[in-house]
């Protein structure tokens, strides 16, 4: 059996192997693995320079776009001032699809990225239920945007991944994105569904 190191204590004879419940439900009824390296679905470990981007700076790398993410935010108690207590985890479904070439003037000039931040506002939803403001600083950790973080992710991809070998890396597009904040784009969606709701 082959086993990734890093899951591994001890060596020899005692070493112990960290198994999650999945995977030993599998094992013990002799099922492959879903992500086995038989499987082809295990990838190794993640660069450093991918596993720390946001799910926006995923978006703007990526070569293909989600239908759309739509993000309810609300306080796990009636502690709606603190962030601490708002909900953090994410879960949901997601189709991805190529992107439409012919209605997208970007890719018409080449494999141009990363997108420019305006495509956000287009796959990126976030609603807030509470009775006050949501404090741009507490979708900081969740939505920001890292200018340089950005760039070293497409230099990562376009020197060792075969997809992005011949994009194009756009200094316009770069430029336009946050050194370290939520992109306006995200922003004012975040604002638009507030005004709606205390119109109500």
């Amino acid at each position: 059996m082959l086993l990734a190191k890093h899951g591994i204590k001890g060596a020899g004879a005692s070493a112990v192997a960290w198994v999650c419940n999945e995977c030993s439900q599998a094992l013990t009824n002799n099922l492959m693995l879903k992500l086995a390296l038989a499987n082809n679905l295990w990838i190794g470990d993640v660069p450093h320079e991918l596993a720390i981007l946001t799910l926006p700076e995923q978006l703007l790398v990526s070569h293909y776009f989600p239908r759309c993410y739509i993000f309810k935010l609300y306080p796990k108690d009636h502690h709606a001032s603190n962030p601490n207590h708002l909900q953090r985890g994410m879960m949901g479904n997601v189709s991805l699809y190529n992107m439409n070439t012919d209605a997208v003037v970007m890719i018409l000039e080449g494999q141009l990225l990363p997108h420019p931040a305006v495509s956000l506002a287009s796959v990126i939803a976030v609603t807030y239920v509470g009775t006050k403001k949501l404090p741009k600083t507490w979708l900081k950790s969740t939505f920001r945007v890292r200018r340089r973080i950005v760039y070293e992710a497409l230099m990562r991809l376009k020197c060792h991944n075969e997809i992005y070998k011949d994009i194009a890396i756009s200094d316009e597009h770069l430029s336009s994105l946050p050194e370290d904040d939520v992109p306006m784009e995200i922003l004012r969606k975040v604002q638009d569904m507030f005004h709606v709701m205390t119109r109500r």
